[in-house]
């Protein structure tokens, strides 16, 4: 799932609490005023995280993982212990049923209202009684503009002219649903027929071009080395891969895609509950939110932030925020029948990687993104 611009700050900032190896709590994490924040890696802005200190004396320390099924993992072994989560909607939704999230007091939030209502009351989360969006985007296709022509369609994954260098995400949800979007389908369907019609559609592209299940680490070091020339992509991703080769460029096809929101949530067993909102409204504070979606390159949800990128080269992005008239072609993830949808769309791809020669997926509950 996207692995944003602030590494080496981050980095700095993680090892100047004293703590070494990946998924530890850093710092003591005993003090009443720290707060412990499980996020993607690399996906919060050190300016930010100061900024939060200076202002209301709470220190933030971060528990970095890489995917959501990882997350979930640190979440039930450090019942208690953490204090803020950012997740994707479907997870989101299987934590709110759960009740394993606090539900939010909006009393608490004034920043709230800056908020887009394109963003707010999604099916994952209605009313927004346990998450606040705090980035969002597409999965769209990247591609190397010295190795290919810029690509208007999804049909552009199935051309033999790039057989072996077609990149797919090795993600159900996202390999099945660009499959879906390319044959006029919305990528929520569950009907029989329209599933199977994605099914012989992925087996056809294994016939045809042979294309790379990948992880997006392994899609953005392919785009960078040219070992893959056309790949699906996330939105911020792309611009980040960019940063290490000029010639990658990045498109929403014309059928339209998936669109996705991260969000920011309490677990229901924060010990701080109220340094937990305090974090929230700051995270929705109009100057805070541009500048973070400027430097980790995603779209933010808030409207008062948008304002404030005006001129700005991420706002000028026309995969990165959209025009309405794209924005219109796109869909969001419904977590109606999302556990169904999960199960036939794994279905789908074990059927396709034993086609081509692959194993079968392990069969757990995916991530949206990893």
């Amino acid at each position: 799932m996207r692995k944003p611009l602030f590494a080496l700050s981050l980095l700095f900032f993680l090892v100047s609490c004293g703590q070494e190896g990946k998924n530890e709590i850093r710092g003591a994490g005993g003090d009443a005023a720290t707060l412990q924040l499980l996020s993607f890696e690399d996906y919060v802005t050190l300016p930010a995280l100061e900024k939060f200190e200076a202002e209301t004396g709470i220190k933030v320390e971060v528990i970095a993982f890489e995917t959501l099924n990882e997350m979930r993992g640190i979440l039930r072994n450090r019942r208690g212990q953490i204090d803020v989560i950012i997740s994707d909607g479907p997870n989101i939704y299987e934590l709110g049923q759960s009740r394993q999230l606090a539900e939010l007091d909006e009393s608490k939030l004034p920043n709230i209202s800056n908020l887009d209502a394109r963003f707010c009351d999604l099916s994952f989360d209605r009313r927004n009684r346990y998450s606040i969006p705090y980035l969002w985007g597409s999965t769209l296709i990247a591609y190397r503009e010295d190795l290919v022509e810029e690509p208007d369609s999804w049909a552009d994954l199935w051309d033999p002219r790039f057989s072996g260098k077609v990149g797919m995400l090795d993600e159900p949800l996202d390999s099945v649903g660009s499959a879906m979007i390319l044959l006029g389908y919305s990528p929520n369907s569950i009907v029989g027929e329209e599933l199977d019609h994605a099914r012989e559609k992925l087996m056809e592209q294994v016939a045809q071009v042979n294309p790379k299940c990948l992880s997006i680490d392994e899609i953005r070091d392919g785009l960078v080395s040219g070992e893959v020339a056309i790949s699906m992509c996330y939105s911020g991703d792309a611009p980040l891969a960019a940063e290490e080769n000029e010639n990658i460029r990045w498109v929403i096809p014309s059928e339209g895609a998936v669109l996705w929101v991260d969000n920011f949530a309490i677990p229901r067993d924060s010990p701080r509950i109220d340094a937990a909102h305090k974090f929230l409204d700051f995270m929705m504070g109009a100057e805070v939110a541009a500048k973070n979606s400027e430097e980790l390159y995603f779209a933010s949800p808030n409207t008062e932030a948008t304002k404030l990128l005006v001129g700005s080269d991420i706002l000028d992005d026309k995969a990165i925020y959209p025009p309405e008239d794209v924005m219109a072609r796109c869909e969001f993830i419904d977590a109606q029948n999302l556990a169904q949808r999960r199960a036939e769309f794994i279905r789908i791809t074990d059927a396709v990687r034993r086609q081509g020669g692959g194993e079968p997926g392990p069969g757990e509950v995916p991530d949206i993104r990893e």
